[in-house]
């Protein structure tokens, strides 16, 4: 049985432009009315993600994250430094370009995103 390749394409072509990022997925720096640690969150499409504190040009915490629900993400983040215990933040997108980072139920950073033309 021939299979032919123009109709093998079509056929997959649906199932290409289901799948969509999650819109935590971007990059995102601090609301200015904000006064909190971090200045930053990168959250890429491949599961990991980097937070920035203030001032600071190389990422704090290298974090792995996973969706939790269709506008927030679970974090979980490791330092550089060997002895520092993992930590986990939740991330979740409140309209289409800001968002609020939590540990536990406390928010620790509300961030805007950089580029909301990417959404």
């Amino acid at each position: 049985m021939k299979i032919n390749l123009k109709y093998l394409a079509v056929l997959s072509l649906p199932l290409m432009v289901a799948c969509t990022g999650h819109p935590a997925a971007g990059k995102w720096q601090l609301n200015s009315a904000s006064e909190y640690q971090y200045s930053r969150l990168v959250v890429n499409f491949d599961g990991k993600a980097e937070l920035y504190k203030k001032d600071q040009a190389i990422a704090w915490l290298h974090c792995f994250w996973t969706a939790s629900a269709a506008d927030a993400i679970g974090l979980e983040c490791a330092s550089a430094d060997a002895d520092a215990a993992n930590e986990k933040f939740f991330f979740k997108v409140s309209g289409e370009n800001s968002g609020q980072l939590m540990i536990d139920d406390t928010v620790v950073a509300q961030f805007d995103n950089e580029d909301p033309t990417t959404k």
